[in-house]
């Protein structure tokens, strides 16, 4: 089992506690959120779905599934970090002045206002998990 964990804000390790807390919020009870292809957003060939964002009590992170067939996105960069897991498939991530080869297990970060491109070469696509701090929509571009 491989295991990705993101805290946001930054912090140099996670807590792990042995009970609840006594401030746990409880307003968003679920803590399961199911892949739901009617929550799917397109964008072109593409799409992303949320998973935890603010229905679920998260204000300032999103994480987002997505799948992307054999294509190149545009250039574009966003106004917060995102980190991509690549889950499955096969491609190569631009910036402007660098390219490298991605495969399922890669972990991409991308600082604020990276201009990039990711690619997909995989004729079964490519599926990745993202995570993107302070922002809600990952379809966001610049």
């Amino acid at each position: 089992m491989t295991v990705f964990i993101s805290a946001c804000p930054a912090v140099s390790e996670p807590k792990i506690v042995d009970e609840m807390v006594e401030n746990f919020d409880t307003e968003y009870p679920d803590r399961v959120v199911r892949i739901d292809t009617d929550k799917r957003h397109k964008m072109a060939d593409r799409f992303f779905q949320r998973l935890v964002d603010k229905s679920v009590g998260s204000d300032v992170v999103t994480q987002f599934i997505g799948h992307i067939p054999v294509s190149k996105a545009e250039p574009h960069q966003h106004l917060y970090e995102e980190a991509l897991i690549i889950l499955s498939g096969a491609g190569m991530m631009w910036t402007d002045t660098k390219k490298a080869n991605v495969n399922a297990g890669d972990v991409i970060f991308l600082p604020r206002k990276v201009r990039h491109s990711l690619q997909c070469t995989d004729e079964a696509g490519m599926n990745v998990v993202g995570v993107i701090f302070p922002g809600d929509n990952p379809s966001v571009n610049y």
